[in-house]
């Protein structure tokens, strides 16, 4: 650009830009995943809903200290979200039912008060309030396979990061667990997650539905498109 702002951080990823609208925390928290339901017929997970308001096109990331999750996501209209996260119930060695959440969002309306900085563009929109923390990006992990072992990336050590899945991933297969009605065949259909490690990030898969059934049933399978999921890691070190 021939003039303006940019600002970039430790890892060389532009943070601020002074033209286009620039994403900042609109939200954070916690959610107990309160309630339990079945997928498919032999998959237990926990579940929990998350509805915010007053937002224009929210990016969020969920994390839980011991596995992956997977969500769902509506737009309700008129700046209400709501979103679906589950976790595999079925691990004993996995117990944590509380997911931390963070909420970015562009710009709703200029804040009040008079210290701090603004940023506009050309055409005198705000793109950028200082009152509000900014989405730091570190990493777009792209094109990942979800079929294969899990991938692991660390960063700078000592900070926190979380991670967001930008497409949508997925694929099915079949087991086989022996012979009689019941019991002969279970259909998995897995999509894109990730969880934190020390100082970074895993990518991998999750579990979404099992159907176990006899094997002379036809399989059931997820449709998805592409087993190829792409990853935003965002630093969110004191947020």
């Amino acid at each position: 650009m021939a003039w303006g702002l940019r600002i970039k951080g430790e890892a060389g990823q532009l943070q601020i830009d002074g033209t286009f609208q620039n994403y900042q925390l609109a939200a954070s928290g916690t959610l107990y995943l309160g309630d339990t339901v079945v997928s498919g017929n032999a998959l237990t997970l926990w579940k929990g809903e998350l509805t915010l308001t007053s937002l224009v096109r929210p990016i969020v990331a969920f994390m839980i200290s011991d596995d992956g999750l997977f969500f769902t996501a509506a737009d309700n209209g008129g700046g209400s979200f709501t979103w679906t996260i589950y976790k595999n119930a079925g691990d004993p060695g996995k117990p944590a039912r509380t997911i931390t959440y963070y909420v970015f969002d562009v710009l709703a309306a200029v804040s009040s008060g008079n210290w701090g900085m603004r940023i506009r563009n050309a055409s005198n929109v705000p793109v950028f309030d200082f009152i509000r923390k900014p989405m730091r990006v570190v990493d777009f992990v792209k094109e990942f396979n979800i079929e294969g072992v899990p991938l692991q990336k660390t960063y700078v050590s000592g900070r926190s990061y979380v991670a967001t899945v930008c497409r949508f991933s997925g694929y099915s297969d079949t087991i086989f667990l022996g012979v009689g009605p019941g019991t002969d065949r279970l259909d998995r259909s897995w999509t894109a997650t990730w969880k934190p490690i020390s100082s970074g990030v895993e990518f991998g898969q999750v579990p979404t539905a099992l159907y176990q059934h006899d094997g002379s049933n036809p399989p059931v399978y997820e449709p998805y498109e592409s087993t190829a999921a792409d990853y935003l890691v965002l630093d969110v070190t004191d947020y």
